[in-house]
């Protein structure tokens, strides 16, 4: 039975923290592939800009491209409506094959509001999260985790995240202020954003 990790975002770029972030969970939570599955419209950030989903499913097929255990799904960003996490992971349990073992993979940061997400009752009875725990945070997502565990019945599976201080809006930033960002995201990704101009204007998601 394949055990499969989710991890979502709008990769606006991806970036190598995203990558390192990936393969973490899926050595430490002994994955068999991890699917990268970029949002349409997140649903705490509806009026944020975001590139194309044209831009950000290239520029995801670039980065995961020499790494044969790294996937896209596009199950979100191929819909014209809110991304809610419980309906993307079960519209994923009914493609892949009966039995795969479908487990959600979430930062520290989202991690520590998931009860407040949309059915998160039924996301956490039917899906394995897997948490990302960074240096400083990690006695605080802890103390969630048991949290969830006790008042919602969730699985929750600590990952060590190494540190890795990048964020999307920080390549966004840099770009449009003529910096390098070099060695934050995959050169091929660098290379595309240049070619497409990408990030010219300000935009707001993180």
């Amino acid at each position: 039975m394949d055990r499969i990790g989710i991890l979502g975002g709008s990769f606006d770029p991806v970036h190598n923290g995203h990558l390192l972030f990936a393969q973490e969970a899926m050595d430490q939570a002994e994955l068999d592939r991890v699917f990268f599955m970029p949002t349409r419209i997140q649903p705490f950030k509806q009026d944020a800009r975001v590139s194309s989903p044209e831009d950000r499913l290239a520029m995801l097929a670039l980065a995961a491209e020499d790494n044969a255990d790294f996937r896209i799904a596009k199950v979100e960003i191929e819909r014209e409506e809110v991304s809610y996490t419980i309906r993307s992971l079960r519209r994923l349990r009914e493609m892949f094959p009966v039995g795969t073992d479908i487990r959600f993979i979430v930062g520290s940061d989202m991690f520590l509001n998931m009860e407040k997400w949309r059915d998160a009752r039924a996301l956490f009875r039917e899906f394995p999260i897997i948490a990302g725990m960074r240096p400083g945070s990690d006695e605080r997502a802890a103390d969630y985790a048991r949290k969830l565990e006790s008042d919602f019945g969730a699985s929750v599976i600590a990952v060590k995240n190494r540190m890795f201080d990048v964020s999307s809006a920080e390549i966004r930033a840099r770009v449009r202020a003529g910096r390098s960002i070099r060695y934050l995201t995959p050169d091929k990704v660098e290379a595309y954003i240049r070619a497409r101009k990408l990030y010219a204007e300000a935009c707001e998601d993180a």
